[in-house]
């Protein structure tokens, strides 16, 4: 039972160290007025997939679809991600 709520305590900090990244997100977006470009957007979207995925892991137990959740919404996030970083390095003409 201990390990149990091991896996509850690292789902909960998981997903409060994503919500506050998010949080910092919208600070800048909403109250210093700068617009996140699209690719930027869609790394959020992958964020919110990976809170999703811990919560259902929190509320509804521990189940292989909701790590599912988290792994492909990660690697969604993962893959913006980088095309962002490329981008800077490599720019398109």
């Amino acid at each position: 039972m201990q390990n149990k709520q091991g896996l509850y305590t690292a789902n909960s900090l998981c997903m409060l160290i994503v919500c506050s990244i998010l949080l910092g997100a919208f600070y800048f977006q909403f109250v210093l007025g700068e617009h996140p470009c699209p690719l930027c957007l869609l790394q959020r979207m992958g964020m919110l997939g990976v809170i999703l995925g811990l919560a259902c892991n929190t509320w509804l137990g521990f189940r292989n679809e909701h790590v599912a959740i988290v792994l492909i919404s990660a690697l969604v996030g993962v893959t913006f991600s980088i095309r962002q970083v490329l981008l800077h390095v490599c720019p398109v003409p």
